[in-house]
């Protein structure tokens, strides 16, 4: 018996080698893929939580998927053809208790050499992976290969599914009974059962309502709970692929054309599948998800590459940098003296400037519950703010703002992720001066849409750059290539800017220097509270500037700005918080914290006080005169315009007189239709007024 056993094994090498085969390839891809997903370089490149980070473990499920029903489906295929050889052994009298232990020996043997082979070739092939992505995508200093074997418990975890499904399957088919199905198993049909026609359109619905489910699930569970979402969320796709099975099981039984016309056509080719229904089933299933898999992954790096590419195109300008203004960058000679050494030629120069602001926003606020919340900050986020005509000399537009308006700049697609279209209110965060502000609307230019940039009126620009320290002014240089462009010229005018700066300027993308500021120069309790990123995880390593962590991450940082504030809170800390002395009041509302209620008691003006006093008094007198002479102006201005809306001058628009319209509460009318009510909602409040008396 055993002689025969091991004759009939022999026979059946062919269907062996190809269960072998097919483990063999499951194991080489999910080393290769998991080696190339833990690696250190494609850890450092892919940020965590980003959407390549993301993508990346989406193909690798994907792709584990795939593979564990190729596998599975290898083996139901394997023991198919090795029921042959276990009905005759059994029909010979060999029982099943006999027959388990030389089957199951063969599984494992067959699982743990595919194993042990396919871990082997998944580093050979990771390195053909690796060297083809340096060869075709890109290639820098950074693209080593470099393999955590964190990788090898992805692959042992894989290994054990396989034989374990394999064990079961081979259970399943020693467990049965009839010794003729068992002969006769290689050549029994899958038929499947009759569907409705219902099956295609419920799968497509599925299909659909996976994908919008996994897709605005997270953001919906944000909404909704206020916390971030877990991971099992993606579970919401998993209707999608029961959809898909079951559009594959309408086409192979109903297929998607009406046959009343002719029901006899194609008639034998649609029982033949319809009879091996489960097997084919089965293999579409394999094969689209695979296939779906392998397309996602070949084509999202180059989808990706021409993106970026398109995105490049679109740009008006070939070159293009924001500086501060505490910086010395090269000069407009040395970029032409530059270029000319490297027979490049310049044109469209253009140097601006622009203001760097607070504007407000609506912050999300990690609770200590991990609850999410949102709170309104009047200083919230950096914006760069840039004059109407300096806009229009830069973009060739020519827009128009009235007073209190802006625009706000995106691309043409408008999903500009730092767009500032929801502020209401810009800050001078040297003067603290408030700029209240309503946006008009959006402007499109590619090369400042990532910049959270505000156009603002030329005499509100000016009015809110007044007093504005140097650390929060910048200059912005544009120009283009003439003809053939140079990546030589380009690689030194950026190793050039770069050794421009001094060390304190070399901060992560993420940094926000508004933030940074109402984080560390004040005492309440901001949202910057939780901007708990150390100096040392905020700076970028400037010793490789040609890394992709350099130039994907790099933002100037303003060293003069920190020094500042750590001198001032250093100087609050021991000279108030310690000694429980307030400070000085440095505007009218501390004066009113330390001094809210007048004690009617005088001073005499004395001194600094006298002088400040014929100061103001002359002021206010200067005030009260020109507010006169203002509502004169003002009357004849409206007698002359009657009612009409727009002045011009020069044909340009130099003053508006609109219609408003305001909804305000009527207290009269309410005092004399609820009088018995109206003395219950009158708050009492107080504050000290200042008047000239002489």
């Amino acid at each position: 018996m055993a002689e025969l056993e091991s004759r009939l094994r022999r026979t059946n090498q062919k269907q062996a080698a190809l269960y072998l085969f097919c483990n063999f390839i499951s194991l080489m891809l999910m080393t290769a893929y998991s080696g190339l997903m833990f690696s250190p370089t494609v850890q450092d490149i892919f940020p965590p939580g980003g959407d390549s980070r993301k993508q990346l473990y989406a193909i690798f499920v994907l792709a584990l998927f795939g593979c564990v029903i190729f596998t599975i489906y290898a083996a139901s295929l394997f023991f198919r053809k090795k029921s042959r050889q276990l009905g005759i052994l059994m029909a010979l009298g060999a029982s099943r208790k006999t027959l388990a232990p030389g089957l199951f020996r063969e599984v494992l043997l067959l699982s743990g050499s595919s194993a042990v082979l396919g871990t082997l070739a998944g580093f050979p092939f990771l390195f053909l992976l690796w060297t083809a992505f340096r060869i075709f995508i890109v290639n820098s200093e950074e693209m080593v290969l470099n393999v955590d074997f964190r990788c090898l418990w992805v692959s042992a975890g894989f290994t054990a599914l396989v034989v374990i499904c394999a064990c079961v399957l081979a259970f399943l088919y020693m467990k049965r009974t009839n010794i003729l199905d068992v002969i006769q198993e290689e050549h029994q049909n899958e038929p499947v059962k009759e569907l409705g026609r219902w099956c295609g359109p419920v799968g497509i619905v599925l299909i659909l309502a996976g994908a919008v489910a996994g897709y605005e699930g997270p953001t919906v569970y944000m909404n909704v709970f206020h916390r971030y979402p877990s991971p099992f969320l993606n579970l919401l796709y998993a209707p999608a692929f029961a959809g898909l099975y079951m559009v594959m099981l309408h086409t192979v039984v109903n297929g998607w054309t009406s046959r009343r016309k002719n029901p006899w056509k194609n008639i034998i080719a649609r029982s033949m599948m319809k009879f091996q229904g489960k097997q084919t089933v089965n293999s579409l299933l394999v094969t689209t998800v695979l296939v779906a898999g392998g397309c996602f992954g070949i084509f999202y790096l180059p989808m990706l590459h021409t993106g970026l590419s398109m995105g490049s195109e679109s740009r008006a300008y070939d070159y293009s940098w924001f500086w501060p203004s505490d910086q010395s960058l090269p000069s407009e000679e040395e970029i032409y003296s530059l270029a000319e050494k490297h027979d490049f030629q310049i044109k469209d120069w253009l140097q601006c400037s622009y203001l760097s602001l607070a504007c407000d926003n609506n912050m999300q606020i990690l609770n200590p519950d991990n609850t999410l919340s949102y709170q309104h900050f009047d200083i919230a986020d950096e914006c760069h703010a840039l004059s109407e005509s300096t806009y229009n000399q830069i973009t060739g537009q020519n827009i128009s703002l009235d007073p209190g308006f802006f625009y706000a700049v995106t691309n043409e697609e408008e999903t500009a992720y730092d767009s500032v279209e929801n502020a209401t209110l810009f800050t001078n965060m040297t003067t603290r001066k408030e700029l209240p502000v309503t946006c008009k609307g959006f402007v499109h230019f590619e090369d400042m849409a990532s910049h959270g940039t505000a156009v603002l009126d030329d005499n509100d620009y000016e009015k809110i750059s007044q007093g504005l320290a140097p650390e929060w002014t910048g200059s912005m240089i544009w120009f283009n290539s003439e003809g053939k462009d140079s990546y030589a010229f380009a690689q030194e005018l950026f190793v050039k800017i770069v050794n421009s700066y001094d060390d304190q300027h070399f901060s992560n993308s993420y940094y926000d220097p508004v933030q940074y500021v109402m984080t560390e120069g004040y005492t309440n309790n901001y949202y910057g509270s939780t901007y708990t990123v150390s100096p040392e995880e905020r700076q970028v390593d400037r010793t490789n500037i040609n890394s992709s962590d350099f130039r994907m991450y790099w933002i100037d940082a303003r060293p003069d700005v920190f020094q500042v504030i750590k001198e001032k809170c250093f100087r609050f800390w021991n000279e108030n918080v310690l000694k429980k002395i307030p400070p000085d009041p440095i505007n009218i509302d501390d004066v009113l914290q330390l001094y809210g209620k007048s004690n009617g008691k005088a001073v005499e003006a004395q001194g600094e006080l006298a002088i400040d006093y014929g100061e103001y008094a002359r002021i206010a007198g200067e005030i009260k005169e020109l507010k006169k002479q203002q509502d004169a102006l003002k009357t004849k201005i409206a007698i002359s315009m009657k009612d009409n809306e727009i002045l011009t001058l020069d044909g340009k628009k130099v003053l508006t007189y609109k219609t408003q319209t305001s909804k305000r509460f009527d207290s009269d009318s309410f005092r004399e239709d609820h009088l018995d009510d109206y003395y219950d909602y009158l708050k009492e409040s107080s504050t000290r007024v200042m008047r000239v008396c002489a």
